[in-house]
């Protein structure tokens, strides 16, 4: 999971070096969904028409009374263009992630996740404002791996 975590942190750090631009900005959002890693915070990059980030957050899996509250945790990167987009408000975006489970009896250790996202930034990318989305996502635990279509709702300061 450690070498995982490096080459994210490397990923993202080029994809905000290639964003090298007088116009960039830093943006903090508090959300759901695949931009913050399941209910987190995003710190990014913004230029004109792209947003790199990292975020960290947990993701609820479910409740059992044997186990009580089961939860994993854990960060990913992402990098958003609306490079298409007349109005700098719709964004697509890819995003990959790996986060670590509770121990159960269960359900336990790393997986890794990958997504890509439709993004509709209300203020338009880069300022102030509320953010809403939809995407496709793989989960890929152990040798099993999942589907899914999160729900991106937050905030960007």
């Amino acid at each position: 999971m450690v070498t995982i975590c490096k080459y994210l942190f490397v990923i993202l750090l080029l994809c905000s070096a290639s964003a090298s631009n007088k116009a960039n900005e830093y943006s903090l959002g508090f959300g759901k969904g695949s931009m913050y890693t399941g209910l987190g915070l995003n710190y990014g990059r913004v230029s004109n028409k792209s947003f790199s980030y990292l975020s960290v957050g947990t993701y609820v899996l479910g409740y059992g009374s044997s186990i009580g509250l089961l939860y994993d945790y854990g960060f990913s990167s992402g990098y958003l263009s609306t490079r298409y987009s007349k109005n700098n408000r719709n964004a697509i975006g890819v995003n990959i992630g790996v986060s670590y489970a509770k121990p159960s009896y269960q359900y336990e250790g790393s997986s890794f996740k990958a997504g890509i996202d439709y993004y509709h930034f209300f203020s338009g990318l880069g300022n102030r404002g509320w953010v809403l989305g939809v995407g496709v996502m793989i989960q890929i635990f152990g040798d099993e791996y999942s589907f899914g279509g999160p729900l991106n709702i937050g905030y960007q300061f």
